[in-house]
Parts: structure tokens; sequence; C-alpha cells
């Protein structure tokens, strides 16, 4: 494990590598189907592969409605991941967080989503499923070959609350595009959508910030792109919000029996109060806030998409917000167009 400048201090990185005297694999990212035998594909021609599919779904109009968005199937988000790790102290996994697709061997997600400091190896991706914890008959899971998360990640603020994952495979390649399994498509880095556009998100994020259940299906839910006018701290009760977020909620009126669209991402709030209030003293204090951080409500991660040109292109990873669903208070993404050399410099071999 390397180290790394973190708030001006040397700490430990959450850059996994390949360890000491293991033998380098260079994993050739292509979105394919036709098998290319032993010929290896250069980084540039595997991006262009994902790039000439990404975005596109077989879109399933939702039929059920529920408690901040509506129940969905994973071929209208074929890019959603779902992020499974494993406790140190106790068998078998527990669902973390969301996930995006945005090449055959790379996950997007947040970076508050780790902050435990998980081995790779006590992470499991899984593509193409509907239900959190129902297999799917399409599905592909994979281990994780290591993790980078933003080495200027703010855990107060969450600023530069991203992070990737590169998933582990014994062939050149590592998932395979299916009507379930897709790339999403990142963004031109000049991207400017009206203010007010229509996106959507998905995840198995709880119904609202208080369950103590995740989602058992996945949801999808539409909400509106606010103007940078709108986003700022006076609109999100003084919490600090910086260029690299963006906002975006559902801004259909409220009321007591409103069904308002939004991520469920109450505890990274609640994670950064409680922190605030007095420094950490020892190790129950730690402890405490290892408890809080493993309470994630899981839509965190996700993606939040917008159509570009008949396609789904990546604005936004889901970061935090101020409960679940409230009138005018919008969810926190991370601004993805700001971070696409960092995604780029770390997905080079």
């Amino acid at each position: 494990m390397t180290e790394a400048m973190v708030g001006g201090e040397v700490s430990s990185s959450y850059a996994w590598e390949l360890g000491v005297g293991q033998e380098e694999r260079k994993e050739h990212c292509n979105l394919t189907e036709k098998s290319v035998g032993s010929t290896l594909l250069s980084l540039d021609a595997s991006i262009s592969d994902a790039e000439a599919t990404c975005g596109l779904r077989q879109y399933n109009q939702p039929q059920f409605r529920i408690k901040g968005g509506l129940f969905a199937d994973i071929a209208s988000h074929p890019w959603q991941a779902a992020i499974f790790a494993k406790h140190r102290r106790s068998p078998g996994e527990r669902f973390l967080c969301g996930g995006i697709l945005i090449s055959s061997c790379w996950i997007l997600s947040a970076a508050h989503c780790f902050q435990e400091r998980f081995p790779p190896h006590h992470l499991t991706v899984i593509l193409g499923r509907t239900y959190r914890v129902v297999p799917g008959e399409e599905e592909q899971k994979f281990e994780v070959e290591k993790y980078i998360v933003h080495k200027e990640f703010d855990d107060d603020t969450y600023d530069n609350d991203i992070a990737l994952l590169q998933l582990k495979s014994d062939s050149s390649h590592c998932a395979q595009e299916s009507n379930v399994v897709r790339t999403v498509c990142l963004p031109p880095a000049d991207l400017q959508l009206p203010d007010w556009t229509e996106c959507e998100l998905s995840g198995y994020g709880k119904h609202e910030a208080t369950s103590p259940f995740y989602s058992e299906r996945l949801k999808e839910a539409h909400v509106r792109l606010y103007p940078s006018s709108r986003c700022t701290s006076q609109h999100l009760s003084n919490r600090t919000v910086t260029n690299n977020m963006l906002c975006a909620g559902d801004t259909r009126s409220g009321g007591p029996q409103a069904n308002l669209h939004d991520a469920c991402q109450r505890i990274g709030v609640c994670f950064v109060e409680e922190k605030a209030e007095r420094p950490l003293i020892g190790k129950q204090d730690l402890d405490d806030v290892r408890k809080k951080l493993s309470n994630l409500t899981g839509d965190s991660g996700g993606p939040l998409v917008c159509s570009k040109d008949g396609r789904m292109t990546l604005v936004g990873i889901i970061s935090w917000g101020l409960g679940c669903g409230q009138k005018d208070v919008p969810g926190v993404y991370t601004k993805v167009t700001n971070y696409l050399d960092w995604i780029q410099d770390n997905m080079r071999p």
C-alpha cells in the first residue's frame, strides 16, 4: 500500500496496488463480444469499443411507484453496479454502495464508501442484478484487483468524493456486454446542460433516511439539475458546497403525501455533523465513526445520468444530502466533468 498526501499530512493511501513480487497483469478492458484470439487490444482501442455502445439501453417503464422513486429493472440501468464488502469480524458479505460501469474493467463510485479501508480482496462487484440480494440470471460477479480513492477526498465536506475500482479477471477483459450489463458514457469535458434538465439516478438505497433496511429491488428516480445559484451552502443548511459538486432534486410541489424523488443520502451528513462536535480522542470514538459509516444508505456511489444525443451520460456520482426527498432541498453529487483527467490517468496500465 502506498503513501499519499491527504490534507497536508502523510497518511495511508487508499490506492491498493499489486503486492511486491506479484506478477504484473495488464487488463484490456474492451466490451466486445467477438473473440480476438490472443491479440491484445490497446487501451485506446478498448475505450473506443466501450464508447461505441455506451449509454444505450432497453428502457422498461417502471410499473410500481414507491417512496423516493420507482422500482426499476437492471436493463433500464445496465451500468449500475452493486458493491459488497466482507466484515472483518463476521462471516458473509454486506451491501456497501452503488457503483457505475465506465469500462469493461473499471467501476466509478464515491470515496466515502471506502473510509473503512477494506482490503481489495474483501470487496465484490456485481453487475446485472435487479434485486439487491437475489442473483440475476445474467449477472456478472467480480473480485476487485485494486481501488483508488482520490487523495484529496475531504471526509468533512465530501469534496473530491470519487473512487475507482479495477475488476479482477483471468482473461483480457472483464465485464461482457449484454442487455443488463453495459457502460455509461462519460461526459465531454465541456458538457453544459441547461438548468432544470431532467435526469435520472438509480440505486438500491433506503426508501427513507430513518429506515433500517435497504431496498430489496433497484430503484430509479427522476430529478432536475439545479442552477449553481441554488446549489450553495445557504440552500443546504450551511454545509460546504464546492465547485466539484452539483445539485439535483425533484422540483414538484411537496406536501404531506408527496412522493418526491431523490437519492437517500442522509447518513453521510449525520457523520459530518457528529464528527464536527468534538475531535476523536480514542479507539471508542473511532469505532463509533466506523459504525456510522457502516450504515450508508445504499444509494451512495451510484449514477446521476442525463440524456445527451440519445445516450445516457454520467453527470454526477451520488454523494451526500440532507435526508431523502425533502421539498426544495436538492441532493449533492460529485461533478464528473471535473475528474475526467483523474479518471483517465488512474485507468492507465
